[in-house]
C-alpha cells in the first residue's frame, strides 16, 4: 500500500506495515437463501481479528461464538435464526477468502494514530460454481480519534463494506420490490408487510432474552391481528382471514403471563419502597423475587415451546402467504372499496373506531364499582389499542395519535395496577403470618388507588383532548 497520502497527515512520522494476515470467511444459509433475503447473515470466520460464528442482522451484529469450532452450524444458532429458516437445512453458500495487511500510521512516541486496512478478497459461489475476486479498504480508529480516522479515510480513498454488501457481490444484489400507495388497501398492505417482516427479528430477539423482546414481539401479533380483522373490507373479508386472525390470538395469548410479570416484578419491588420500615418490606421483596423468579422459569419454557413449535412455523408461512396473496392479487378482483383513493377510505374506517373509543371511555368514566370500571377500563383499553393502530395505518393525524397514546398509557397504567393487586393478594396468602402480610395488605390498597386515579386522569385527559365526535360518539 503507499504510504505517501497516511505521512502527508498531521502528526505522522512514519508509516508501518504489518505481516499479512489469512482470514477465511463461510457464509450459511437455506438452499433458497431465506437469511439473505431478509438482509441476514450468517459466518464463520477463521483467522483475524475475530474468529468464530457471527450473526449479522442489518442493524445488529450479534457474536455468538469466540472461536470457529467444527463447521457446521451450532444448535443455538439454528434456533436463533429458526423463524428464518423455517426448519431448512443450513449449509455454506458462499466462501471468501481474504489476505489482510495493515499500514500502522505512528506518531514520534510510537501510538499508532489510525490504521489504513487492505483486504485482497477472493470469493466463490457454492450454488453456481462461480467466483470473483476484488480490494477494498477501510480504516480503523487509533489514538488520533474518529475525526483523524475519517480525514486519513479520505485521503486513501477507505470505506468500510458490511457483511451484507460483500455477500452480495458472490450471490448478487437481493430483489426488492417497489409498491404504492395509493388506495386504502395499499397503505393497509403496506403495514402488514412491514410487521410480518418485523417478526422474525422479534423471534431472534426473544431466544436471546433481550430487554422487551417478548413485549414487542407480543405487540406486532397483536396490530397484524387487529388490521386483519377491522381492514377486511380491504381485503377480501373477514372470513379470508379468519384461521390466521384465530392463531395469532393463540400466539399474543402465549406471551401475555411474561409479558406481563416483565413489567410487574419491577413495579411490585417498586411499590414495596413505600412501605413503612415497621412493616418488614425487605422480607416481603425477597417473598416477592421468589415468586416471580418461580413464575418467570415457567414462563420462559412456554415461550421457547411455542417458538419451536410446528404450529407457530405455520403461523409464518401463512402470513407470508397472505402478504404474497395480496401483493399479487389482480386490480381487477379486489372490492370495489380496495379500489379506492386512500382518502375516501380511512375517515370511515378511523371515524367508526373513533366512536367505539368514545362509547367505552364514557362507561368507564360513568362507572362506579371496582369490578364494573375493571370491565370498563379492558374494554377500553382494546378500543383504544384499535383506534392507535388504525391511525397508523393510514398516517393520520399525528396530533390525535399522540392524544390516544396518552389514553392509552392511562389504560395500562389501570390494568398494571389491577393485575398488580390480584399478585399482592396471592403472596398475602402465601406469606401467612407476619410483617410481610401487612406490606402486602398496604401495597394493595395503594395499587387500589393507583387504578382509581388512572381513570380520573384518562377522563381528564379524554374531556380536554378528544374531539367532539368521539365524545359524542358520533
Amino acid at each position: 500500500m503507499n504510504p505517501v497520502p497516511l505521512l502527508a497527515l498531521p502528526d505522522v512520522s512514519r508509516v508501518w506495515e504489518t505481516e499479512p494476515v489469512e482470514i477465511t470467511e463461510t457464509y450459511f444459509d437455506t438452499a433458497g437463501l431465506r437469511l439473505y433475503a431478509r438482509g441476514v447473515t450468517l459466518c464463520r470466520t477463521v483467522g483475524g481479528d475475530a474468529p468464530g460464528w457471527h450473526l449479522d442482522l442489518g442493524a445488529e451484529s450479534v457474536p455468538v461464538t469466540g472461536t470457529p469450532g467444527p463447521p457446521t452450524v451450532p444448535r443455538e444458532l439454528r434456533r436463533l435464526v429458526n423463524a428464518f429458516t423455517r426448519g431448512d437445512e443450513l449449509e455454506p453458500v458462499a466462501k471468501i477468502q481474504v489476505n489482510r495487511t495493515r499500514d500502522l500510521a505512528l506518531n514520534d512516541e510510537g501510538d499508532v494514530l489510525v490504521a489504513v486496512v487492505l483486504d485482497t478478497v477472493s470469493a466463490s459461489s457454492a450454488l453456481d460454481r462461480t467466483s470473483t475476486a476484488w480490494t477494498e479498504r477501510h480504516v480503523d480508529p487509533g489514538t488520533g480519534g474518529r475525526v483523524f480516522a475519517r480525514l486519513a479515510g479520505q485521503r486513501c480513498a477507505a470505506a468500510r463494506a458490511s457483511r451484507t454488501a460483500t455477500v452480495a457481490r458472490v450471490l448478487g444484489p437481493r430483489r426488492h420490490r417497489s409498491y404504492r400507495a395509493l388506495t386504502g388497501r395499499d397503505l393497509v398492505l403496506r403495514y402488514l408487510r412491514t410487521q410480518v417482516a418485523a417478526l422474525p427479528f422479534l423471534d431472534c430477539a426473544v431466544r436471546r432474552e433481550a430487554p422487551d423482546a417478548a413485549v414487542r414481539i407480543r405487540e406486532t401479533a397483536r396490530r397484524i391481528r387487529l388490521v386483519l380483522e377491522h381492514c377486511a373490507p380491504l381485503i377480501g373479508g373477514k372470513k379470508l382471514t379468519k384461521t390466521l386472525r384465530a392463531e395469532l390470538g393463540w400466539f399474543a395469548s402465549a406471551f401475555a403471563p411474561a409479558c406481563d410479570d416483565e413489567a410487574q416484578w419491577p413495579r411490585l419491588r417498586a411499590g414495596l419502597g413505600r412501605v413503612p420500615d415497621s412493616l418488614g418490606p425487605d422480607g416481603a421483596a425477597v417473598l416477592v423475587d421468589e415468586y416471580f423468579a418461580a413464575r418467570a422459569a415457567d414462563h420462559r419454557a412456554t415461550v421457547v415451546e411455542v417458538l419451536d413449535s410446528l404450529r407457530y412455523r405455520g403461523l409464518l408461512d401463512e402470513l407470508d402467504q397472505v402478504v404474497l396473496v395480496l401483493a399479487e392479487e389482480p386490480e381487477c378482483d379486489r372490492p370495489d372499496l380496495a379500489r379506492l383513493p386512500a382518502g375516501e377510505v380511512l375517515r370511515d374506517f378511523v371515524a367508526g373506531a373513533g366512536e367505539q373509543v368514545g362509547r367505552r371511555i364514557a362507561a368507564l368514566v360513568d362507572a362506579e364499582e371496582r369490578g364494573v370500571r375493571s370491565t370498563a377500563a379492558h374494554r377500553a383499553l382494546n378500543a383504544v389499542r384499535r383506534f392507535g393502530c388504525l391511525l397508523e395505518v393510514f398516517a393520520q393525524d399525528r396530533p390525535l395519535l399522540r392524544e390516544v397514546r396518552t389514553w392509552q398509557r392511562s389504560l395500562e397504567e389501570h390494568r398494571a395496577a389491577v393485575l398488580a393487586m390480584r399478585h399482592l393478594a396471592d403472596l398475602a396468602k402465601a406469606a401467612g403470618e407476619g410483617s410481610p402480610v401487612s406490606a402486602f395488605v398496604l401495597l394493595r390498597q395503594l395499587e387500589g388507588d393507583a387504578a382509581a386515579r388512572s381513570a380520573a386522569d384518562l377522563a381528564w385527559h379524554w374531556r380536554d383532548g378528544a374531539p367532539s365526535s368521539i365524545h359524542c360518539g358520533r
